[in-house]
């Protein structure tokens, strides 16, 4: 966005960055999938997938966020979570299953960032 100004009959301009649309946020997305009977990807719908900040330090825990940072996956499989800039961890949940990979890790700079997909598998049960 481009902004002129005039300051005692001085043209003054400077650009704006605006990111993510009206509110600043930026999408992070992607699709959960697994594998039916025949050997199909299907998409996997009632899945949670959380985004959670990312410190510099990769030992350091990572912490929820303070805005709306959980998605639940549609018929489709997709999820959508909107956040500020940042470094974060994303997880994906749901009973009975266990998911890769495990946990990825994003990085949003001035763009939304798609196609961070999971591939869900059924957890193992034991039998007595």
């Amino acid at each position: 966005m481009r902004l002129t100004a005039k300051l005692f009959a001085l043209a003054l301009g400077f650009t704006v960055a605006c990111g993510g649309g009206n509110d600043g946020l930026y999408l992070v997305s992607g699709t959960v999938t697994t594998t039916d009977a025949q050997g199909h990807k299907v998409p996997l719908p009632g899945v949670t997938v959380g985004l959670k900040e990312q410190f510099a330090d990769p030992s350091a825990t990572v912490q929820p966020l303070a805005v709306n940072t959980n998605s639940i996956t549609d018929a489709q499989g997709h999820y959508g979570v909107k956040t500020l800039p940042g470094n974060f961890a994303l997880d994906a949940a749901l009973q009975g299953y266990t998911f890769t990979p495990a946990r990825a890790f994003v990085t949003v700079v001035g763009r939304d960032v798609g196609n961070l997909d999971f591939e869900a598998a059924p957890s193992a049960t034991s039998t007595p």
